[in-house]
C-alpha cells in the first residue's frame, strides 16, 4: 500500500542510511543547502519510490559543468496513476573529487525537468520539458565516505501530472569547477526497483548528442535506474494500489 511505502522510506533513511546528526522524525521540511537530514513531512505522501542501497549502486553523471563543452544530462522515468500535485522529490547523490570533503557539500544549484514520454525511437526517452526549476534551496544529508549525499527539495509551485501518464525525471547538478575528474553523479536504485525504462543520458561530451540508454553508452554493461522519491501533497488512489501492482501492469 502506498501508506506503507511511505513508512518504509523512513525506516530507510533513519537506518541504512544513518549518518553522524541524522534522525528518524518526520518534521516538515524547509529545504536549505545544508548537511541536516529532513524526514517525510506529515503532509505528503511518497506515492513513487526507486531506492538506493549503500554498497550495491553505482552512479552516473548528471551536471551542468563550468568546463566548456561539458555536460551530461541523466533521466529516468516514473508513472503517476493520478494527478495529484508533486511537491517534493528525494534523490542520491555523490560529489566525486570536488573540493571541501569531510561531509561539506559544494554543489550549489540543481535543475530539476520533468518531461513527457517519447516512444517514437527505438527506446522510450524524455521528450518534451514541461517543467524546469533551477533549485538553490536543498538539504543535503550526509550518507557516507567518498561525499555520498541524500538530497530533498520541494518543488517551487508543484509539478501536476496528466493522471494514468508517464513522465521523466532529469536532476543535474550545476557544477562551478573547472576539472573534469570533479564532477557530481547520480546514484542508480536497486535492482528490484527497476520499472519499465532504462535510465538514459545524453552529453555531446561523451558523444552522445540523442538520448541513450546508460547500458548502450557503457557498451553492455547492467540495466541502469535512478534512485529517487517522489512525493505528493495528499492521498490519492494509489494508496489501495501495491507498489508490485503497480509496476506489474508495464512489465
Amino acid at each position: 500500500m502506498r501508506t506503507a511505502i511511505a513508512v518504509t522510506v523512513l525506516l530507510v533513511a533513519a537506518t541504512s542510511l544513518a549518518a553522524p546528526g541524522a534522525t528518524s522524525e518526520s518534521a516538515v521540511v524547509s529545504p536549505v543547502a545544508s548537511t541536516s537530514f529532513h524526514g517525510p513531512p506529515r503532509d505528503v505522501v511518497a506515492f513513487w519510490s526507486q531506492q538506493y542501497v549503500s554498497g550495491i549502486c553505482q552512479s552516473y553523471s548528471s551536471e551542468e559543468k563550468a568546463s566548456t563543452g561539458y555536460l551530461c544530462e541523466s533521466a529516468d522515468d516514473f508513472y503517476c496513476a493520478t494527478g495529484d500535485t508533486i511537491v517534493r522529490v528525494d534523490w542520491w547523490g555523490q560529489e566525486l573529487s570536488l573540493p571541501g570533503g569531510d561531509g561539506v557539500p559544494e554543489i550549489p544549484e540543481f535543475i530539476i525537468r520533468f518531461c513527457e514520454d517519447d516512444s517514437t525511437s527505438r527506446y522510450h526517452h524524455p521528450g518534451r520539458v514541461i517543467y524546469e526549476e533551477h533549485v538553490q534551496s536543498f538539504a543535503a544529508e550526509y550518507i557516507g565516505l567518498g561525499e555520498r549525499y541524500y538530497y530533498t527539495c520541494a518543488i517551487p509551485g508543484g509539478f501536476v501530472p496528466t493522471p494514468g501518464e508517464t513522465y521523466w525525471l532529469s536532476i543535474m547538478a550545476v557544477n562551478p569547477f573547472f576539472i573534469l575528474a570533479q564532477q557530481w553523479h547520480w546514484y542508480e536504485c536497486a535492482e528490484e526497483y527497476d520499472w519499465r525504462a532504462e535510465g538514459t543520458m545524453k552529453s555531446e561530451f561523451w558523444a552522445c548528442p540523442d538520448w541513450t540508454p546508460w547500458s548502450e553508452h557503457l557498451s553492455g554493461s547492467n540495466h541502469v535506474e535512478h534512485a529517487f522519491i517522489l512525493y505528493s501533497s495528499i492521498d490519492t488512489p494509489v494508496e489501495s494500489s501495491s507498489w508490485g501492482q503497480i509496476k506489474a501492469m508495464f512489465r
